[in-house]
């Protein structure tokens, strides 16, 4: 029998190689993010406008008024027309008295029509003027202020003054008696006198004498007008403050001319408003404080309540 050949055994075959990775290529470098875009910076706004807040209205104490000259020269020959035994001083603030005559003559203003048909003989023009005069008299007491602040010449300096004049205008007046341009006996009798009080005598009795026979001397002599009108001028201050000897003094100085004027303008106010509050009273009756105050009044702040006081906690037993 044919013997079998015995059949080599086939090594198994080697794995199948794997195919080769692809070679990677390099990676590409990372993309810088980009840059985020800008937006375009906001126009700058320009800062708003302040808002103008109305100015808050006119109070006293917070708005000083200089009045007003013009008005002053309208009114004061009407207040120089009131007798000397009618005239008031001043006791009020003329700057307050102002803001309240504003006050009272807006509040007339829409009544005027029924205060022409029923009181037809009330002055409405001199009421519609009412703050004109207290503008007058605003004026008049600044000018009261600044004559009484001006020091005036002392004794001593009225006095040197005084002589000086007397002594200028009796010399004048020898030379003038000499040529009998004027009476040589009054001019005698003026030059006897003796002392301060007689000086100043003298120079009121020398500026008369001046003034009466100026006609006959005209141009004739150094002595001038002026020089005359300052001679009575000083003559008159130096009697007001002169006394004789042993005679008490006065404390009580005579008032200026601008005080004087300062109290007659107030007189006048004073009886002007008494007629506004009458009208107030005819249309109101006993509101009419309401609409038309009072010269001196003054609008009082209320005061805020209290808040209540929390009660005390009730105290713990035992």
């Amino acid at each position: 029998m044919p013997t079998s050949r015995s059949v080599p055994k086939k090594k198994p075959a080697a794995p199948a190689k794997k195919p080769a990775a692809p070679v990677k290529k390099p990676a590409a470098p990372a993309k810088k993010p980009a840059a985020p875009v800008k937006k375009p910076a906001a126009p700058v706004k320009k800062p708003a406008a302040p808002v103008k807040k109305p100015p808050p209205p006119a109070s006293p104490g917070k708005t000083e008024v200089h009045g007003s000259q013009a008005a002053f020269v309208r009114f004061l020959p009407l207040a120089r027309a009131i007798p000397s035994d009618q005239v008031l001083p001043l006791r009020f603030d003329p700057e307050l008295a102002y803001y309240n005559i504003r006050v009272g003559v807006q509040a007339i203003e829409p009544q005027k029509a029924m205060l022409l048909a029923e009181l037809p003989t009330l002055d409405r023009k001199r009421l519609s003027e009412l703050p004109e005069l207290g503008q007058a008299l605003l004026f008049a007491t600044r000018q009261a202020e600044a004559a009484d602040a001006k020091p005036g010449p002392s004794l001593p300096e009225l006095l040197q003054q005084g002589q000086k004049l007397r002594a200028q205008l009796l010399a004048a007046a020898d030379t003038l008696a000499a040529f009998e341009l004027l009476p040589g006996s009054q001019v005698d009798k003026i030059r006897q006198g003796r002392g301060s009080i007689d000086a100043a005598r003298d120079l009121g009795d020398l500026a008369a004498l001046y003034h009466k026979h100026a006609a006959a001397f005209a141009s004739k002599t150094p002595v001038t007008l002026p020089q005359v009108q300052l001679a009575a001028e000083v003559g008159a201050a130096l009697l007001a403050r002169l006394s004789p000897g042993g005679a008490r003094k006065s404390r009580v100085r005579p008032p200026s001319e601008a005080l004087t004027d300062r109290d007659r303008l107030a007189t006048l106010l004073q009886r002007w408003h008494r007629d506004l509050r009458r009208a107030a009273y005819w249309i109101w009756g006993d509101d009419f404080d309401a609409h038309v105050p009072p010269l001196l009044s003054r609008a009082v702040p209320r005061k805020k309540p209290a808040p209540p006081t929390p009660s005390a906690p009730p105290a713990p037993n035992g």
